[in-house]
């Protein structure tokens, strides 16, 4: 099961890879639209509470990191 999620993941995306000309990967359409939607997060919870925002903008560093270590 792992295997099959790990290919399908490393299989190139069609649709992203058409709208940015050159090869995109499905494992790195989900980790930039993962970062994404962490940094709104961000945005949105540092009115409240400057520490609560930390939290998605540790879990944004992190999938940056997940990113750039696979190239």
């Amino acid at each position: 099961m792992k295997e099959k999620a790990t290919k399908w993941l490393n299989e190139r995306s069609e649709f992203y890879s058409a709208l940015a000309e050159f090869s995109v990967t499905r494992r790195e359409v989900i980790l930039v639209n993962g970062i994404a939607i962490c940094i709104v997060l961000a945005s949105m919870m540092v009115e409240d509470s400057l520490l609560w925002s930390l939290v998605p903008i540790t879990a944004a560093a992190y999938m940056v990191r997940l990113l750039n270590r696979k190239k």
